[in-house]
């Protein structure tokens, strides 16, 4: 009743509520098999196990839940590791089994195995009394065994099941004749002593038996075939289908595909970490698994605590993605370092006076291009509980390369008047890899231009201010994508609404464009989370920068802004760009 009602090629389908209805599991299908298997009904284990091998990838792994009708895997991304440990245990115990004492051997065998000329074998396989090896040539007229086993336990005998396709003619074992018995359900079996070196078994086919994976495959595209139309008859919209994406085959493609996979998950995917310590369940490799998930996070009470990956080699990074535990009140505070031998260690994210709240994008820290191995996470205080968690940290490659200048001859578009005492710093030797762009058109210096215009191009949490005007922006959640913002406000001499526009309303790859007043000096000031992390337009690059007071928001005047090196705000002195 169970499988006429309850089966589709040899799976079931979720229960109620759990699943949509057209979703197939396979835990209870292979139980279902083994007890089968127990029985002796071959014929039934065998359609069930190129059932489940119908619905399998074309490496034959599993799924944990799948639409029957087009075989989609959903969000259930194969191989499953309940499906594979089930699977392998349902083959084994096709082959080699135990039961009340004895050792089975090939409790069900296929028809597509024994073409003559062709070989089973089962190597090593562990058993409650030892492993075993057994070796089977396929003859046109039966079967030629081999076995071999190292035992430290003593089985009443080894039993070698026929086929229930054949009829036994005569059997040997070690060269002394072997009666067959009546099997339990389907076929004959052999008794031999477990000292058993070789078994000879002739036999004569007494049924035609058309079972194959390849004709499972194929009765399945049939009967659905069928379905389908029918389907389609009654007015049915057939279901889309997903197509794999080509493989890249070229060198270029394959370098650009894994480029792309490192941009999104960073290298130190599922690297070896390790912890001061850990809570129960929250492993520091969980910091590492891709998974931006509040259920999948280092865990580890109480505060200070230390976290940190090897990423196999010395590598070239320039950026650090923290994500902390989120629930929109608690924040993290942390300091990062990095190091290429474990040893010596290079502060490069302070997060130690932090009080931005957690989020799911948490925070990105952007640092000069350097070689390191070991990224380290201190873990110095949760303003929720004593416990502090890591749910993932994103190491990123530096490509070492500037993407090349759009056509056309290179100028200082901007250059604010050096101020005695005011030290510039020179940082040729930074690498502005990104995608923002910022033009500036105008005169900037005293009594210069009237107007000002601004164009920026997938900007990233940088707010910029000139003279009085100020510019912000949005946020965006995405890391390290090429996204557009949108501006929010524009303010004008002295702080007074210049422009409202609401979120979403007016692109960064639009034109702002406002007055100067003649005369006076105009400043660029970029707001920064983290010391370097400006990021510049691909064809342009920062010849000269200080660090600013805070107060250079509000009075942008290259007179008034004082020198502050221990500010997290930089103030450009010069920039090239590309006509």
């Amino acid at each position: 009743l169970m499988r006429e009602h309850k089966y589709r090629e040899g799976l079931m389908t979720y229960g109620r509520g759990l699943k949509p209805s057209n979703t197939l599991h396979h835990y209870l299908t292979m139980k279902v098999t083994e007890e089968l298997l127990l029985q002796g009904r071959q014929k039934e284990v065998l359609e069930d196990f190129y059932s489940i091998l119908v619905h399998t990838g074309s490496t034959h792994e599993g799924f944990e839940g799948a639409d029957w009708r087009a075989r989609d895997y959903g969000e259930n991304y194969p191989p499953h590791g309940w499906f594979a440990a089930k699977f392998c245990a349902l083959l084994r115990n096709m082959l080699v089994r135990e039961w009340m004492g004895e050792v089975h051997l090939f409790s069900v065998l296929s028809p597509a195995w024994l073409v003559p000329g062709g070989r089973i074998e089962v190597v090593g396989a562990p058993t409650d009394y030892g492993r075993v090896t057994v070796v089977a040539d396929v003859l046109p007229d039966g079967l030629d065994i081999s076995l071999e086993a190292d035992l430290w336990g003593m089985p009443r005998a080894f039993v070698v099941h026929t086929p229930w396709f054949v009829k036994v003619k005569g059997a040997e074992a070690d060269g002394r004749p072997v009666r067959p018995e009546p099997a339990r359900g389907q076929g004959e079996v052999l008794r031999v002593p477990p000292s058993t070196k070789r078994v000879r078994i002739w036999w004569q086919w007494v049924e035609h038996v058309p079972m194959s994976y390849e004709r499972a495959v194929e009765s399945y595209k049939r009967y659905y075939r069928e379905v389908f139309e029918d389907y389609v008859k009654l007015g049915e919209e057939p279901e889309p289908l997903w197509r794999e994406r080509k493989i890249p085959m070229t060198r270029e493609e394959r370098k650009a595909t894994w480029r792309l996979i490192q941009k999104r998950t960073g290298i130190a995917f599922m690297k070896r970490a390790v912890a001061s310590s850990h809570e129960p369940g929250h492993p520091p490799e969980m910091a590492v698994d891709g998974l931006v998930d509040r259920s999948s996070y280092w865990g580890a009470s109480p505060y200070p605590q230390w976290w940190m990956v090897d990423l196999g080699e010395v590598r070239r990074i320039d950026r650090i993605r923290v994500v902390t535990y989120w629930d929109g009140a608690r924040f993290y505070r942390y300091r990062v370092y990095i190091s290429k031998d474990g040893r010596k260690w290079r502060l490069v994210a302070d997060m130690s006076r932090n009080q931005r709240r957690s989020t799911p994008e948490g925070f990105w820290h952007a640092f000069p291009p350097v070689e390191a191995r070991f990224v380290k996470v201190e873990m110095l205080y949760n303003s929720a509980n004593p416990g502090v968690h890591l749910v993932e940290v994103m190491v990123f490659p530096s490509w070492g390369s500037r993407p090349a200048r759009p056509p056309g001859r290179s100028r200082v578009v901007w250059r604010a008047r050096e101020q005695a005492g005011a030290g510039p710093i020179n940082v040729p030797s930074w690498n502005f890899v990104g995608a923002e762009r910022i033009v500036i058109e105008g005169r900037f210096l005293k009594g210069g231009g009237k107007k000002v215009r601004l164009k920026f191009v997938a900007g990233r949490e940088r707010p910029i201010v000139v003279g009085n005007v100020s510019i912000a922006r949005v946020d965006p959640e995405s890391p390290c994508d090429v996204l557009e913002g949108s501006i929010v406000k524009l303010t004008f001499d002295g702080g007074a609404p210049f422009t409202e526009v609401p979120a979403g309303g007016e692109k960064w790859t639009d034109w702002a464009e406002f007055d100067l007043k003649p005369g006076e000096d105009y400043a660029v000031t970029f707001y920064v989370a983290q010391r370097g992390s400006t990021v510049l337009w691909p064809s342009g690059k920062v010849k000269r920068f200080e660090s600013a007071h805070p107060g250079a928001v509000e009075t942008a005047k290259w007179s008034e802004i004082p020198h502050a090196k221990t500010y997290n705000l930089y103030f450009v002195s010069e920039i090239e760009a590309g006509e």
